[in-house]
């Protein structure tokens, strides 16, 4: 009884392990395509962005050419020009800057045991004062509800 189980116990592993093989390939193929799609993606997008750099351009330049076909001289034109793409650029600046503080990891930070969680009651009543009256006693129900 023991001699017919072995073949079919060895059958199994085998069978197994040949599965296993065969779904580590099957993942490590549907990895590379993933690679290969997020490369693809990628280089898209950098072409995206040089079109619209040119667009973007293309427009200023049509505006400063208007202004200069208007009347205004081309020196001042250009100047307009440049100053509206440095206005443009810092409003721009100050987005990614706005949204780069809005990223916040307190809990994941915490969990990690990268930040005490005396800093992050400061930190959170630092927010709260900075919020109104309403959103300051959100956060403090909602802090109160983490501890």
């Amino acid at each position: 009884m023991s001699d017919s189980s072995e073949p079919s116990l060895r059958g199994l592993g085998k069978g197994y392990w040949q599965w296993l093989g065969n779904w580590l390939e099957l993942a490590q193929l549907e990895g590379r395509l993933v690679v290969l799609a997020a490369v693809k993606m990628l280089a898209l997008s950098c072409a995206v962005a040089v079109l619209a750099v040119t667009g973007w351009l293309l427009l200023i330049a049509t505006i400063a050419v208007a202004a200069w076909q208007l009347g205004l001289p081309v020196v001042p034109s250009l100047l307009l020009a440049g100053l509206l793409c440095v206005v443009t650029g810092w409003l721009l600046w100050n987005s990614v800057k706005r949204n780069a503080q809005r990223l916040r990891f307190d809990v994941t930070l915490q969990e990690a045991g990268l930040k005490p969680r005396e800093a992050e009651q400061a930190d959170n009543a630092k927010h709260a004062d900075s919020q109104t009256e309403s959103d300051g006693e959100a956060n403090k129900e909602r802090y109160r509800a983490m501890e």
